[in-house]
């Protein structure tokens, strides 16, 4: 996609540490200096307020990582939210949590919309397109920004303000046009890049979630190959039918559970002692903690809870229904802790740690965490609540031939799930490097643009009546 791309001819310094140099002829100018309104915040409304129709009120959890808006949502009446109706080309970018999460406001798409606290809009002037707005908040440059300006307490803050004097890498107004219309155009193509490959991953997660859910169900005597010679109802409406020798018990009876304590990411780093956190356990594609993401220094270490070989972690929080209550069986070897929104479940003889790790996964038990799962904004579960979970357990002999079994048939899907992960990564990757360079003036896609297809060049620049100049540049 980059072929034939060059760099601008004559560059200048910028003065901003993140930002380098940009073209010669281009501004820097604060994000508030190029918009009619800024740093508006959104409403504070409770889910008392919500109703079955209404205005849909967009919430920072509503926006995907790409600011594409999930489907379903909550909805307010309009008398309530009046005051904080988007219309066509707002900006809205989160200030907490996930911050700096950006999302374009496109009236015929999304409909009649309002936005939540934890959102700041942004109005831009005429002259200036929205899109080549949102595009910048999308690179690694603007995530610099966003990393010296967060702060850090139990989660990261972004105030309005802040990002009301953000710089930003401004073009006349045709360039603009030109690097939106190139970076819908690649964008397009590397989302459906994206697309396949996520459907793959869920064909292979589909695959793998059936091998084990038949083995530690009992549905097929791994053994055999064939059904068990008896079975007997579970008593659980998720469950079904179990072998006539097995038991069914809740987690409460298989061990004890406790909560996780620390969580500051200040405390990471490269080298340490290995740091379990709860996004850790919900954004992994196994059952096993094989490596850490994360360290802390052995000082800090003290600060968290301790796990042992063997102890199954829960995540406790999330944002959404799937991703609490996530499991993973802890088989590090060395000293090993975990931060708070962390449930830990240590086991007392007689269970296959390994077995433990497939059946807290499968889908009868997966299910019924749903159910107990709690929030609106983000998603909690408790250990009061893991403790009544039911499961299916066999005798230690069986638990270790299906763990056995199941490392082996499922050993080369994981495989497959990590290679699809590491190529969709790679694809943002480039998407996000591709986006900075064009959106910072590294590469000048004014010729390329004009080659685009007929379809592509339809596109048209606002009618543009530019305002007095603010006097706000960098």
């Amino acid at each position: 996609m980059t072929q034939g791309l060059k760099p601008y001819f004559g560059r200048k310094e910028t003065g901003v540490e993140w930002l380098e140099e940009v073209p010669a002829h281009w501004e820097v100018r604060r994000l508030k200096s190029v918009c009619s309104q800024y740093a508006l915040y959104g409403a504070n409304m409770t889910a008392n307020s919500y109703s079955p129709t209404g205005v849909r009120f967009i919430r920072t959890t509503d926006i995907t990582e790409d600011g594409r808006l999930k489907a379903g949502g909550v909805f307010l009446p309009e008398e309530l939210i009046r005051e904080y109706l988007l219309t066509d080309g707002d900006i809205l970018i989160s200030r907490s949590g996930t911050i700096g999460r950006s999302f374009l406001y496109d009236a015929k798409k999304h409909g009649k919309c309002a936005y939540a606290g934890y959102l700041v809009r942004f109005v831009s002037d005429r002259d200036i397109l929205p899109e080549y707005l949102v595009f910048f908040t999308k690179t690694h440059e603007f995530g610099d920004f966003l990393r010296l300006h967060a702060i850090s307490s139990t989660i990261d803050n972004v105030n309005g303000e802040k990002y009301a004097n953000s710089p930003i890498p401004l073009p006349p107004l045709p360039e603009q046009t030109a690097i939106t219309r190139f970076l819908n155009h690649t964008d397009n193509r590397i989302q459906r890049y994206i697309r396949a490959k996520q459907k793959l991953l869920i064909l292979l997660e589909e695959q793998k979630q059936a091998i084990i859910h038949e083995a530690v169900t009992g549905q097929i005597d791994i053994r055999t190959g064939e059904s068990y010679p008896a079975y007997k109802p579970s008593g659980v409406e998720w469950l079904g039918d179990v072998p006539k020798h097995w038991e069914v018990r809740k987690l409460g009876q298989t061990g004890r559970f406790s909560k996780g304590v620390g969580g500051n990411k200040e405390d990471e780093m490269p080298e340490g002692v290995p740091c379990v956190r709860y996004g850790d356990l919900y954004t992994s594609h196994t059952n096993f903690i094989h490596r850490s993401r994360s360290c802390v220094s052995r000082l800090k270490a003290t600060e968290y809870a301790p796990i042992k070989f063997g102890d199954i972690l829960f995540a406790a929080s999330g944002e959404t229904i799937d991703e609490i209550g996530k499991s993973a069986v802890n088989l590090l070897t060395s000293d090993a802790v975990c931060g708070g929104d962390v449930i830990l479940l240590r086991l007392r003889c007689p269970f296959d740690a390994r077995y433990m790790g497939y059946v807290t996964n499968c889908r009868p038990v997966t299910t019924q965490k749903s159910i107990m799962g709690r929030g609106i904004t983000v998603m909690h579960i408790y250990a009061s609540h893991l403790k009544y979970v039911a499961i299916p357990l066999p005798p230690l002999s069986e638990q270790t031939a299906i763990a056995k079994y199941l490392d082996k048939v499922t050993n080369d899907i994981d495989t497959a799930i990590t290679r699809t992960g590491r190529q969709i990564e790679l694809l943002e990757e480039y998407r996000t490097r591709l986006t900075g360079d064009v959106v910072t003036g590294k590469l000048d896609v004014r010729e390329a643009v004009a080659e685009f297809p007929d379809k592509v060049n339809a596109l048209e620049p606002p009618t543009c009546s530019r305002r007095p100049d603010r006097g706000d540049r960098v």
